[in-house]
């Protein structure tokens, strides 16, 4: 096979591989409503404004856009938004309202998790998990 047919060939899988990525978030894999849950850090459970928070309501995909609120007990509603990637790659996230923090991490199938940390303090932070709602 010559130089040329072989970058061809690879060109073309490469194509390919990208269109079956894309198709996953196309496919709506990822739309719909998850449940999420948070935890805390060992070093920021000592906090009592790191605990109140909650999910109450689902994070919601649709497309390539997470959404969603998180309310905590004392501050208030968070408006979560975020973009997530056809791989499960959830990127940019952020919750906003009386305070801020920001969120990562990745779903594969209906279960996933990341990371969160408050960006007003450095005592919030943890992680989280969601799954797919039925």
């Amino acid at each position: 096979m010559s130089k040329t047919a072989k970058i061809l060939t690879v060109a073309m899988f490469s194509g390919m591989l990208g269109a079956a990525v894309s198709s996953a978030a196309a496919d709506g894999a990822f739309e719909g409503k998850w449940k999420m849950s948070i935890e805390y850090s060992k070093r920021s459970s000592s906090g009592p404004l790191c605990r109140g928070y909650l999910m109450r309501e689902p994070m919601i995909i649709k497309g390539s856009k997470v959404t969603g609120l998180l309310r905590h007990d004392a501050r208030g509603v968070f408006y979560i938004n975020g973009t997530i990637g056809p791989d499960g790659t959830i990127k940019n996230g952020k919750a906003e309202g009386t305070g801020s923090a920001v969120f990562d991490g990745k779903l594969q199938g209906s279960t996933g998790g990341g990371t969160w940390k408050e960006t007003a303090t450095t005592r919030c932070d943890g992680t989280w998990k969601a799954e797919k709602m039925k």
